[in-house]
């Protein structure tokens, strides 16, 4: 026997048999320390990782500023008479001894019979305040329970918790090396009789389980009694899969030198020796007598349980000399609050999500219905051809840096890779012909390797496979091979092809029949049963793959497509999206003539239509649709074309907030579709008036009703007429309420006062203060049934809601056609239930799938970013034209447009004036090429101008400007400032009065 290369320098920076338990040291910085040590105590690594710098903590009786937190210290200064944070430490201790708690029994006995206060007290229990205290206790627990617990006296104590389910609190004394392996048991029968998980909780002084109030059952003792050899049979049972296995067997793994540290003299986080342990665990279980395992085992049900004290305490209560009584409670007992306490401290961490996350946790993905719903994409597709190459070379130890070296390097290869030539081997070793003639020499004389016949080709195999290539391959070994290695191995064939497999990128089924010498169908039924046990993928056609060696594929193709993605500009974005909205073409040439450019890219009640299904359940503001949204993408669009989508039942609208009295916030939905974009309403009964209840009562029956109908319905059932205004406010509640509807746009034109079958006979009002936006409004007649405001046909808005799976895929589904790019500012923009983790979540899985990419595509946009692999081109296209082109048409938009990026998915520029941009209705910019040039603010009182002169001076700019205002001919307004300068002194006064605004002495007046 031979030490490995490496073997004494891993032994000596091991950590040796003191387990990590995680724990921090903390120090004083260097050269600050007063006398001794630097040390100033420990703090538990959750602790440190929920600490930052300045934070202070107390440590002992004093506190202390954190100056900095390394890789396994944190640096401290005094910080004395400062408010502090006490830490915490999730340490685990010994558990009290059964005869303590025996003991301890003994004295609460004592405690509830009286006997110990009317003999000698000792000294320290004789102050009159404390006998006080201790007796006051016990009369609280008897009171509570009948019975006050102890050794002779078990009692299990049942209560209601917060959510109404039974939570069962079993007081003893024996200590929790006798209540955790009992607590295992219990866990297991709960759930066999109630098929929950009972989240067992074991301390000190009892066990605490919660169990579900599903069929009326009360839990009582029952549970809790076993007969002690089944009790001990069950315990070694479910030891292998608790908490604590897991944790021993990493302790014993890091004793056992099978986890060492990257790096001597560097400490790994807790956190990763917990990974790399599972991950061996996950290994190790499939060979039971695996030492470790076993070490494990012993070291849980000898050293941490008392199984001995367990079978006795059982075989007592099953005896009756122990009695177990239990009693129903309305609160707690005073004896349960320190149980109850560490329950709570037990579960806490398992739920440590911010608020939002923790709402949204309701929204569950259903993996498999997404796997459905979103198609079965080709894995071969999803990889890179030259990342498949590189991922061969590094498997095969053909890559520069992963050659082996020296004779264990040579061994290594064998062992790795399978049996090899002499030349496959050359070919991935670092040494000369004649060093590795000498290395392979050496390990034959010691036969560690041994030479064999496969395939026709004579070759080295590790002494290892010796069995498994007798019983795969019926290869003859030879005679003089020690015994040990002779022992027959359970799957061979499946060893060989699984290590093959792992050993190269993408595998052919006629390359493992070729490489084995075995006939194909042998080799295809093979690949069929690793495929059925999730071992390996079947690919295009007739390629394999193994599931680790993919998931290295596929992270690492998809870290190359990520680095080939450089970030556009935020201009960039932003003409994107204009162009995906349709308020720009796709391209972009020369400018034309300004006086023959429309808007919009899209044409007719069709274009109308393609227009609400990108924007389906978005909500603006009613007076925008008609006035800026619709007709900046609909180049020819009338209002005829919405009310003919709306009666034939293609669209409809809902309500969700009021704006003031003559505005509120409305979407559009397509009737085919509406599930995926609205959002029902609340059944809040109790904020509704009588009235409004009463108008959905009369629409639940079905149908749609003229307003007059539905009054003429509420007096047929409750014999008072209804007032039309009443009816007309209850109307108008219950669509911002998003209940109910209409089939025409009539009573939101009337609503916003842009009625445009009577703007030629509409009287204008008298002219407003300067500077404030003027509607010219009807004279107001008597309200009646037929005012606009009730028009058309009232219903119910009905829509069958989508689960929560298929509801997500297509709000980002909505997402990527308007936007282009999933964000977080956009999911924040769209108030996605759940918020961004919810809708990451998604995309991964949407990722994965292949139908979209993850990215940093946009600067300014976020870290995690997700788009189509078409959007990703056209953002490159885009990126590239903007580099050859000077010129771009301008376009002017509402402020609150979906196709505007900025105040909403990008910041605003900065700018010197004390103006600040916002998204309001009325507001309105100006864009070209991506670039902000121009901002209205609400009210057209104030303006801002972004770009240099040369481009200030376009005349394009301002006609932009004014092709928007005129798309609302009641308004009007007084320009005074632009950039907090008077209108008068600047270079826009002109083009402004050449672009149609009209001189004044405050200003330029429109309208």
């Amino acid at each position: 026997m031979t030490a490995r290369p490496g073997a004494q320098l891993l032994a000596v920076t091991s950590g040796g048999t003191i387990p990590d338990r995680g724990m921090y040291s903390v120090l004083l910085p260097e050269g600050e320390e007063q006398a001794g040590s630097r040390r100033v105590g420990e703090l538990d690594e959750e602790m440190v990782y929920e600490s930052r710098v300045n934070d202070i903590i107390t440590l002992g009786a004093t506190s202390w500023r954190i100056q900095q937190i390394t890789r396994d210290q944190v640096i401290v200064a005094p910080a004395p008479g400062r408010s502090a944070r006490l830490p915490f430490w999730r340490g685990e201790g010994n558990g009290r001894p059964a005869e303590l708690g025996e003991m301890i029994g003994d004295f609460l006995h004592l405690l509830a019979d009286g006997a110990f206060f009317s003999g000698t007290i000792p000294p320290w229990l004789a102050e009159e305040n404390t006998i006080a205290n201790i007796q006051g206790l016990i009369d609280e627990q008897r009171n509570a329970t009948g019975i006050v617990p102890g050794s002779r006296h078990l009692v299990l104590e049942r209560c209601r918790d917060e959510i109404g389910d039974w939570r069962i609190i079993l007081h003893s004394p024996y200590g929790r090396r006798v209540h955790e392996p009992w607590a295992l048991a219990i866990a297991g029968r709960i759930h066999a009789l109630w098929g929950a998980d009972a989240s067992v909780v074991a301390s000190d002084d009892g066990i605490v389980a919660r169990i579900p109030d599903t069929d009326g059952k009360l839990p009582d003792a029952a549970i809790f009694l076993f007969e002690p050899e089944k009790l001990l049979q069950i315990v070694r049972e479910a030891v292998g899969s608790s908490a604590l296995f897991a944790a021993r067997f990493r302790e014993c793994a890091a004793r056992a030198l099978l986890m060492p540290g990257r790096t001597p003299g560097h400490r790994t986080p807790l956190w990763q020796q917990r990974l790399r342990a599972s991950q061996l665990l996950e290994i190790a279980q499939g060979y039971p007598d695996f030492p470790v395992i076993l070490e494990t085992l012993r070291e849980c049900l000898q050293d941490v349980y008392d199984l001995p004290a367990l079978e006795r305490l059982m075989r007592r209560l099953n005896g009756g000399e122990i009695q177990i009584s239990d009693v129903t409670t309305t609160t707690p007992s005073p004896f349960a609050a320190s149980l109850l306490f560490g329950y709570v401290a037990e579960f806490m961490y398992q739920s440590d999500a911010p608020l939002a996350e923790r709402r949204a946790s309701v929204l569950s993905l259903d993996s498999e219905l997404l796997r459905n719903l979103l198609g079965q994409v080709d894995p071969g597709e999803l990889l890179d051809p030259q990342v498949i190459r590189q991922v061969e070379e590094e498997l095969q130890r053909l890559a520069p840096g992963r050659r082996a070296k020296g004779e264990e390097g040579l061994f290594d290869l064998l062992r790795e890779l399978g049996p090899m030539t002499v030349e496959d081997l050359a070919q991935r070793h670092t040494g000369s012909s004649e060093e590795i003639a000498s290395y392979l020499e050496n390990l034959l004389a010691v036969k560690r390797i041994f030479p064999t016949m496969i395939s026709g080709q004579e070759r080295l195999a590790c002494m290892d496979d010796a069995a498994r290539l007798r019983d795969a391959l019926g290869v003859r070994l030879p005679e003089s091979l020690p015994e040990i290695y002779l022992h027959r191995v359970s799957y061979p064939l499946r060893d060989l092809f699984l290590r093959y497999l792992r050993a190269h990128a993408l595998v052919t089924a006629e390359q493992l029949a070729h490489e084995f010498s075995l006939g194909i169908a042998i080799v295809e039924e093979q690949l069929q049963q690793l495929r059925e046990q999730g071992l390996v993928m079947n690919l295009q056609q007739d390629i394999w793959v193994s599931d680790e060696v993919f998931r290295r594929l596929r992270l690492r193709s998809l870290q190359a497509a990520r680095e080939a993605t450089r970030p556009v500009a935020a201009t960039t974005y932003a003409r994107l999206l204009l162009e995906r909205q349709g308020v720009l073409p796709a391209t972009d040439g020369s400018p034309a003539l300004f006086a023959s450019t429309s808007p919009g890219v899209y044409e007719g009640v069709d274009g109308v239509m393609r227009v609400l299904e990108q924007l389906a359940g978005v909500g603006l503001p009613a007076s925008l649709w008609e006035s800026q949204i619709l007709p900046a993408r609909v180049r020819d669009y009338s209002p005829e074309m919405l009310d003919e989508l709306l009666a034939t039942g293609a669209v409809i609208w809902s309500g969700q907030k009021k704006l003031g009295e003559d505005d509120g916030l409305v979407a559009l939905h397509l009737q085919e579709y509406a599930a995926e974009s609205f959002t029902p309403a609340e059944a809040n009964q109790a904020n509704r008036s009588a009235l409004q209840q009463a108008i959905v009562t009369v629409l639940a029956d079905g149908g749609a009703w003229f307003a007059q109908q539905i009054s003429q319905r509420i007096r047929d059932k409750i014999g008072e007429s209804v007032d039309p205004s009443a009816m007309q406010e209850a109307l108008w509640a219950l669509v911002w309420q998003g209940v109910i509807t209409s089939d025409i746009w009539a009573p939101l034109r009337a609503l916003t006062h842009s009625s445009t079958n009577t703007r030629t006979s509409t009287r204008r009002s008298h002219r407003a203060r300067r500077g404030r936006p003027v509607y010219a409004q009807p004279v107001s007649p008597r309200v009646s049934y037929n005012t606009p405001k009730l028009a058309g046909r009232w219903s119910l808005l009905q829509v069958e809601p989508l689960n929560d799976t298929e509801r997500m895929l297509a709000l980002a589904e909505n997402m990527l056609d308007r936007y282009g790019i999933i964000s977080r500012q956009a999911v924040i923009a769209e108030n996605i239930p759940g918020g961004f983790p919810s809708m990451q979540t998604l995309c991964r899985s949407m990722e994965d799938s292949g139908r979209i990419m993850r990215g940093r595509f946009v600067e300014g946009l976020g870290g995690a970013q997700f788009a189509e692999r078409l959007t990703i081109d056209r953002l490159r296209d885009l990126a590239t034209q903007a580099t050859q082109t000077r010129h771009y048409t301008p376009v002017a938009l509402s402020a609150n447009d979906p196709a505007n990026v900025w105040g909403n998915l990008l910041p605003w520029p900065a700018h010197p004036a004390t103006l600040v941009p916002t998204r309001r209705a009325g507001a309105l910019v100006v864009v070209s090429g991506g670039k902000l040039l121009l901002y209205l603010a609400q009210g057209g009182k104030k303006m801002l101008v972004w770009q240099e002169k040369e481009e200030l001076l376009a005349p394009e700019v301002f006609h932009a400007l004014t092709t928007a205002l005129r798309r609302e001919p009641r308004l009007r307004f007084t320009l005074t400032e632009v950039n907090d300068l008077p209108v008068r002194q600047t270079p826009m006064f002109t083009l402004l009065r050449e672009a149609g605004f009209s001189s004044s002495p405050q200003g330029l007046d429109w309208g």
